[in-house]
């Protein structure tokens, strides 16, 4: 009978032991998602970005301590060909990225949302495996000062192209 209450006294330590340690850890994950969101706050400003056919401009703004709203136009041959609208984030437990689209050419209009993954080697990395295509963006910067956002992933079962914008900050911020 002893050796029971025993058991059963060290079984609700360790539990005990175990739920506490389950709560740091928790603390320390939404302290390390804040850390990450605060660290994005190096997007805020206008960026711009020149292909062959012609130009690329992004906007961040920081609204508050949990959001940054953004927007992207391409422009292809002095037409507007593309615009996103794009909202991150911050809910105490996890970072989202959505990104509403609207294709000119094609009158269609999208929207996707992802989930904060990693912040590593200066970029951070956002997924959804449930969107068709791209399933990956992530954000790198770089050492003199650019940006580069990457939309990737499969496509039908299959690679798709990368698509890959690098920026660097209007000269007005």
């Amino acid at each position: 009978m002893k050796h029971s209450f025993t058991l059963i006294v060290n079984a609700f330590a360790f539990a005990l032991a175990l739920s506490s340690l389950q709560g740091c850890l928790e603390r320390d994950d939404k302290k390390a998602l804040a850390e990450n969101f605060s660290k994005m706050s190096y997007l805020n400003g206008s960026w711009e970005g020149k292909y062959d056919e012609g130009l690329f401009y992004l906007n961040y703004k920081k609204e508050n301590d949990s959001l940054i709203t953004g927007d992207f136009t391409l422009i292809r041959f002095a037409d507007t060909v593309v615009t996103n609208s794009y909202r991150i984030f911050f809910n105490g437990k996890q970072i989202q990225f959505d990104v509403s689209t609207y294709s000119y050419t094609k009158k269609v209009h999208k929207k996707f949302d992802y989930i904060f993954q990693t912040f590593k080697d200066s970029t951070f990395l956002f997924s959804s495996m449930s969107n068709e295509y791209p399933q990956q963006v992530s954000f790198t910067l770089s050492a003199e000062g650019g940006l580069v956002q990457r939309f990737e992933g499969t496509l039908n079962g299959a690679q798709a192209n990368k698509i890959e914008y690098v920026y660097q900050r209007k000269a007005d911020h």
